[in-house]
């Protein structure tokens, strides 16, 4: 059916699920592999449910290390992508707190380049952060020198 219609495959089940969430959910990961053979884009690959979670986060959710590995090797997948909490696929691993199963997919994302969601905003929180002192400092230095210049009261 996918084959003769491509755009079946990009219907929502549910409120929010494509088939490619349903086939990490059940653990069917030869499915997963001939739709995202068959079926080409990033948008489809890269979407989201009602949670935020892409089907990258699902693996990593229910623990599916084949399909995470899978959906890695096809390189179209936003590996650093954040679900609607603000965590990234890396971040989901170390939500829990047995971490016995960690080890096989902490091996999968570095090799994905997989960074957890407090590194990704790191330098772009510092640059926000200096760029806002820089204005403070400027508009504090302004009012100071008009104070100087033309004081409150005027000139005796």
């Amino acid at each position: 059916m996918v084959r003769s219609c491509p755009e079946a495959a990009r219907v929502r089940v549910d409120p929010s699920d494509t088939i490619l969430h349903l086939c990490v959910k059940h653990n069917q990961w030869k499915s997963l592999e001939k739709l995202l053979d068959i079926v080409q884009g990033q948008d489809f690959v890269n979407a989201k449910d009602n949670d935020g979670n892409s089907i990258l986060h699902l693996a990593i959710l229910y623990k599916r290390s084949t399909i995470a590995s899978h959906v890695l090797e096809k390189k179209t997948i936003d590996v650093n992508a954040t679900n609607a909490s603000g965590h990234t696929a890396m971040d989901l691993l170390f939500l829990e707190p047995n971490q016995k199963d960690v080890d096989p997919f902490e091996s999968i994302l570095g090799q994905a380049n997989a960074e957890r969601a407090k590194d990704l905003v790191g330098g772009d929180w510092l640059t926000k952060k200096r760029d806002s002192l820089m204005i403070v400092a400027s508009f504090i230095a302004t009012m100071a020198f008009q104070a100087a210049v033309n004081p409150p009261g005027g000139v005796w």
